[in-house]
């Protein structure tokens, strides 16, 4: 049964460090749909020194409609859609939307920051963004230092409007127990939004998202794990409102 929507992948061949081919990406896709992925955003890395090549729009947009068109060829029965994750900075913010790709064309913008960047500039950034009359969804907080030091950080990011993604990797500890017990302490207190792959490859990072829709449905229900990994995926690329109730304050860790 095809019902999971993913947010955020690195399939789109060759842009960034994920999927370096199309032959990849139809490999990545396959998996998805094997695990029961009915709609994939395709999130390459932006405005990153690193990790892109940070191309200009209109060529993300060439590669994306040329794997939609492999996808036809190979007859893969899933929606994709086209996105970014950008690496905010201070020089980013002032042509923010301007320069960057929303989720399928939505008002929610994935963003990401440096994963030692402090606690300031992460909540400043998330009120400039809102202040554009966007909404930021930041990914993967529990992989951030300042973060597992004190992840009331994310209840603040809710407080003034923005939404968090965290990733199965995390939530099934493929990036260390710090990781692991952040995700699952957000978890705990309804802090985080939705549950995507955050896919580089076919390998290691994969689409596959059944182990992490198991491990969900079997510690926290499957109203918790439709919610995250269904419906609030669905309500973003839709554009619509997403549910921001259940979410609550918890105490720096000691």
């Amino acid at each position: 049964m095809r019902i999971v929507t993913d947010i955020h992948s690195h399939v789109l061949p060759g842009v960034d460090d994920g999927s370096p081919d199309f032959e990849t990406s139809l490999d990545m896709l396959r998996t998805a749909v094997k695990s029961g992925c009915q709609h994939l955003v395709c999130t390459p890395h932006a405005n990153h020194p690193k990790r892109s090549k940070n191309l200009p729009i209109k060529d993300l947009q060439q590669t994306f409609q040329q794997l939609c068109r492999a996808i036809e060829v190979d007859r893969l029965p899933i929606d994709l859609s086209l996105g970014m994750e950008v690496l905010v900075t201070p020089a980013c913010l002032e042509t923010f939307t301007e320069h960057f790709l929303p989720l399928n064309g939505s008002r929610y913008y994935l963003i990401e920051f440096s994963f030692e960047e402090t606690k300031g500039r992460i909540l400043d950034a998330v009120r400039q963004i809102i202040k554009k009359r966007v909404v930021p969804v930041v990914a993967h907080p529990e992989r951030y230092t300042s973060v597992q030091v004190d992840p009331g950080i994310v209840y603040e990011i809710y407080r003034i409007g923005g939404l968090t993604q965290i990733n199965q990797g995390s939530v099934l500890g493929h990036f260390g127990s710090k990781a692991q017990d952040t995700a699952c302490l957000l978890l705990n207190f309804g802090l985080t939004s939705a549950v995507a792959s955050d896919a580089h490859d076919d390998v290691i990072r994969r689409c596959d998202m059944q182990k992490c829709e198991s491990f969900i449905q079997r510690n926290y229900g499957s109203t918790i794990m439709r919610k995250l990994m269904v419906e609030n995926p669905n309500n973003i690329i839709r554009n619509r409102l997403v549910d921001f109730g259940g979410y609550q304050p918890l105490p720096p860790r000691k």
